[in-house]
């Protein structure tokens, strides 16, 4: 991802945003934000094992945005959010030498995901109904709720220990607050850089193994 705005900007978030918790997660950080014409438009948050090794991270998409970017490129919105959470999976499961092929493979799979397996994902007292998708030892799904769609990337979390909630003081912002000046160093991140480490054991999981092949 890429900052949309040139220079200084200081609107939060107009929408809600959420991110992941569990027993699992001791590290927590601002991943990487959007921001268009002086507003927020997209916004990731990642938790994450102290060793790095498990984790989920939790993209938060301004409906308004999402839909109208949406509308111009012809697809669907929840195929815009299943491409940003399909990219960043196989991503950080590949091996660098097969990255592009499988991060490929990643943006067809999300092209379809309104074919993806149906499942629920808590939050509080109620469950939101997500769509996910199960690659190389981690998932990732794509979620409508309120304001806002959503977008979830695990690697060794499973979708039933996984609650989602409202961000809090936790991931070191205020929403309400300015967010250039809480954190100073997003603003120009690779969507590449997150809490959640990429996996470097060189190894062909599985389902990779089978893709490659068929390149």
């Amino acid at each position: 991802m890429s900052n949309g705005n040139v220079g200084r900007w200081s609107s939060p978030p107009s929408f809600s945003v959420l991110c992941a918790s569990g027993a699992w997660a001791d590290l927590h950080e601002v991943d990487d934000f959007v921001s268009m014409e002086g507003r927020v438009v997209e916004i990731w948050l990642g938790s994450a094992s102290s060793n790095g090794e498990r984790g989920v991270r939790v993209g938060s998409f301004g409906k308004s945005h999402l839909e109208q970017r949406a509308g111009e490129l012809g697809v669907s919105p929840e195929v815009l959010a299943a491409r940003s959470g399909a990219e960043a999976l196989a991503f950080l499961t590949a091996p660098p030498e097969y990255s592009s092929s499988l991060i490929r493979h990643a943006r067809e799979r999300a092209d379809g995901c309104a074919k993806w397996e149906v499942s629920a994902v808590k939050m509080g007292e109620i469950e939101i109904g997500v769509r996910f998708w199960e690659f190389a030892g981690g998932w990732t799904a794509v979620a409508q709720f309120g304001d806002a769609h959503f977008s979830i990337v695990s690697i060794g979390v499973g979708l039933d220990e996984v609650e989602l909630h409202a961000a809090d003081g936790r991931f070191g912002f205020d929403l309400a607050a300015d967010l250039d000046r809480d954190i100073p160093d997003r603003q120009n991140r690779d969507w590449q850089a997150t809490v959640l480490r990429r996996r470097r054991d060189g190894q062909l999981h599985r389902d990779q193994m089978a893709v490659v092949q068929e390149v």
